[in-house]
Formats: C-alpha cells, structure tokens, sequence
C-alpha cells in the first residue's frame, strides 16, 4: 500500500481512539448511552481485487475505513473476494484487514469478526480464459488447487465446506462455494440449535433459489430454499448477482427473509431490457439492440446492518458518494413471512405517475448498433414519473409503437431507468429513454409512441403518448 494511504488510516485510528475513550466512559459510567444494538454488521460482496493497488483494492481500503466508524462488530463478505481463484489476490485482502483491524480490533479497541465464504471467482479458477494453456497456468498457481492449505496460510482460518460462528451471542453459517449440497446434511444435524425467534444469519455466495434478485440472477439449485424454508428465523445474505440495492427486490421475506449485499465493484443488471447485458443465446430473440449497456457511473454498494431485540435495520450505502440508496429496510424481530407477497418493500411502493401536461417526445439521430452498425434512430423521451414514495422508484420505462393510420401496435421495448441504482434524491430527476431503430418501421408510416413507467412491483403509470412522427424513406 501506498506510504499516503497507510498514513490516513494511522491519523484516522488515532483520533478515532481518541473518540473512543470518551466513548467508554460514556457507555460504561454515568453517561451510559441507552439503546444500543446488540450487533452491527458491514456487509459486502463481490470485492474482485485483482491486483496490489487497483481501484477495487483503494475502494475496499475506503469501505473498511468506513465500516470502522460505524463500530461494526462484524464484516460479512459473500464470496468472490478475487477474481481468478488466485491466492494472492485473498492476500490483499487479508493484509488490507490487517491494516485495518490489527489484532483484530477496532479504531476504538473493540474486536471484530470476519465472515468470509467463497465465491465461483475464488473456487473456479480457469474457465475465465480462453485457451487451455492458458487455464492450465492459472489452475497451476490456484487457491481451488489447495483451498484448505491456502484457507489456512492467509486466514488463520480452517476451510471448512459449511461452517458455524458465534459473534455477539449471534449465530452465522457459512457455506463456501461449490458445497451448498453440504448444507442439507449439515443442518439436518446441527439446524435444531438454531430453531426459535430469535434470528440466525446465513452467507452463501449464490442466491438461493427463486428468492432476492429475480430476473435472470444466478442462483443455487434450490437447496438452500428448500432447507431454510424450515427457518423463518433466518437472515440469508447472498451475492453474485451484483444487482443494486436500490431495488427493493433485493431483499424477499417468502418462508424466510434473503438478501442479495449487490457488489463494491461492478454493478451488474437485471436481464430481458435494452440496455441491459444481453447473453449470445438470447441475441437472436432480442434482434439488433439499438442502446448500449447502462452505465452504472462509478456506483459500489454495500451495507450496515443493526440487529436489535424487537427489529434489524439495514441501512443501504453507495460507497462511491457515501449516500443512502433508499430509505431503511427495517425488519420486525421475530421475523415475519410473506409467502404470499415475499416482496414487502417493492409492495410499499405506489404506482408511478405522469403529471397531466407530460408528454412523449421523439428526435431523429444518426447512431449505433450496440454491434457498431451506424443506422437512423428514433430517440423516444419523456420526463421523468413521479414517484409517490421512495419504495416506488421507477425501475423501467416501456415504450410502445402505435402506426396510427392502421392501428398495428409493434411489440413495446422495455429499459432499465437510466438512475435507478443512484440514490433516492437523484433518482427522480432523470428522463426516460428509449431508442428504435427508424428501419424497424415502413416508410412513409406514421408511428406515435407511448410510454409508461414500472416500478419493482410491477405497478404501472398511465400512459402518455407522442405526436407521430413519418417515417423516412418513403417514395
């Protein structure tokens, strides 16, 4: 690490210390500060630090600062700590915490725990690469080639498939990638300790099925679903997906409540839009695509969770700003379920709205093919739909074309908002954005638009409409 950044994390730990001897007279004399939680807790997932220095190393160097001086008791990691199942890169990690908690402890002297599973870029170590040479070189100098061995070098830990901690009379399990078979057995002999109101935690990197982050987000086989079905009790945090937290589908309460923790480095997106990642399979159903990829514009989330008697809190961060995503998901202890609608907090939200005088606008441009291909575009806009409440945001935009002399209505294209994995005060501000290709229509049509906005429970807006617009080419 840079000698700059170790200084700003030895001038930061000396003040905090400083904070944190008023602090313990505060909680342990006469000033004894009421209502604290019984637990606070960080959670990230998907680190990816590839290298010494890289943007993913500075930014988990920052979210561990901060983390700090939230006075978390624990930090909850769900996997994919590297990105090519290579042990140097868990090494970054490792000496970074060491930086950050020597001996284990706080700015203000507290312990704090760790509990880090493994994800498929920690277990997996060739497939990223394109030729077998090059997948037998990695593999040669892997952590999946010896994950116990390595497990235990640089987390003076031992690896173990599933796993069982107690931190702050709390109980988490950990399922390392690649044994959530191991599960079942596991707690078949070790789930009656866990069964009461009180809650558990539970960290797996995949999500487990038909859960948290829908829409075309790995997940499991179903065992995990299966078996905590058994635990209305338990907390599962799960990653992979890198979806945003600023979408309340991120956390579901059917026969028990999941959590995706999104990413710190890349978010990802929600499959079956425009301008979303499109696999090569499904290329041929969507045709050309006549938007790029949505930009996440630097946005890194993560979480710090309260555990108290009667509720957990969660509060949603994006790292880069240091903003709330949304408001708290605070959840009622014991844990409620809701097989029937496990989605609670997309079902706050109230339908999006247009006011009266919005309208739908329509601009030719020259443009690209997310292939390259330069074509005539149509760049269908409207303002942005208001949202009643801030678990309402609006999650897509759907436009539909309408040929106005005949009536045919061509088939609606559904995009992801262009803000609305940003936090709540900006997610409010941003147009709607559609784009058509001008070929897709005959020339000489007049085609008008109409748009409406969708939020994570699937609560429509009113349309509204454009003028039609003829379509170049005609004769």
């Amino acid at each position: 690490m840079e000698d700059g950044v170790i200084s700003r994390i030895d001038r930061r730990r000396f003040l905090c210390a400083g904070g944190a001897s008023f602090a313990g007279l505060w909680l342990n004399g006469l000033w004894a500060a009421p209502n604290q939680p019984n637990l606070r807790m960080g959670v990230i997932s998907d680190i990816h630090v590839g290298k010494e220095g890289d943007g993913n190393h500075r930014r988990l160097q920052r979210v561990l600062r901060y983390l700090d001086a939230r006075r978390v008791d624990v930090i909850v990691i769900a996997g994919d700590i590297g990105c090519f199942s290579q042990p140097s890169e868990m090494r970054i990690l490792a000496d970074e915490w060491k930086r950050a908690f020597p001996d284990g402890k706080g700015c203000d002297g507290r312990p704090v725990e760790r509990l880090f599973v493994t994800g498929n870029h920690d277990e997996m170590s060739g497939i990223w690469f394109p030729n077998e040479e090059a997948r037998q070189k990695c593999y040669e100098t892997s952590f999946s080639r010896d994950p116990g061995k390595w497990w235990k070098e640089i987390f003076g830990e031992d690896y173990e498939p599933v796993f069982r901690r107690k931190i702050k009379d709390y109980d988490f399990i950990g399922v390392h990638y690649g044994h959530e078979a191991e599960l079942e057995p596991w707690m078949a002999q070790n789930g009656a300790a866990l069964k009461g109101a009180k809650p558990f935690f539970f960290v797996q990197h995949l999500h487990p099925k038909k859960t948290c982050c829908q829409e075309g987000a790995a997940c499991d086989n179903g065992v995990s679903t299966r078996v905590l079905s058994d635990y209305p009790n338990c907390f599962a945090i799960s990653g992979h997906s890198h979806r945003p937290l600023a979408d309340e589908r991120n956390i579901w309460q059917g026969n028990f409540t999941s959590m995706g923790a999104s990413t710190i480095s890349a978010l990802l997106w929600p499959s079956g839009c425009e301008n979303s990642y499109v696999a090569i399979a499904q290329r041929k159903k969507f045709g050309k695509l006549h938007m790029p990829v949505l930009n996440p514009s630097g946005s890194h989330h993560g979480s710090y969770v309260e555990v108290w008697d009667n509720r957990i809190r969660i509060e949603r961060i994006d790292f880069q700003c240091m903003r709330h995503l949304g408001p708290d998901w605070t959840l009622p202890v014991p844990l409620e379920t809701h097989p029937d609608k496990p989605f609670v907090f997309a079902e706050r939200g109230q339908p999006p709205r247009f006011a009266p005088s919005d309208k739908v606008k329509v601009i030719r441009r020259q443009g690209k093919t997310r292939d390259g291909e330069v074509e005539a575009q149509l760049v269908v806009t409207c303002p942005p739909a208001k949202i009643a409440n801030p678990y309402g945001r609006v999650i897509y935009y759907i436009a539909t074309p309408v040929d106005t002399a005949s009536g045919k209505v061509f088939p609606a294209r559904k995009v992801l908002a262009r803000d609305y994995f940003m936090p709540i005060e900006h997610a409010r501000t941003v147009p709607g954005e559609v784009v058509f290709g001008e070929g897709e229509f005959a020339p000489g049509s007049k085609i008008a638009f109409r748009m409406k906005a969708v939020n994570a429970a699937g609560q429509c807006s009113g349309d509204i409409q454009s003028e039609p617009i003829e379509i170049a080419g005609a004769k």
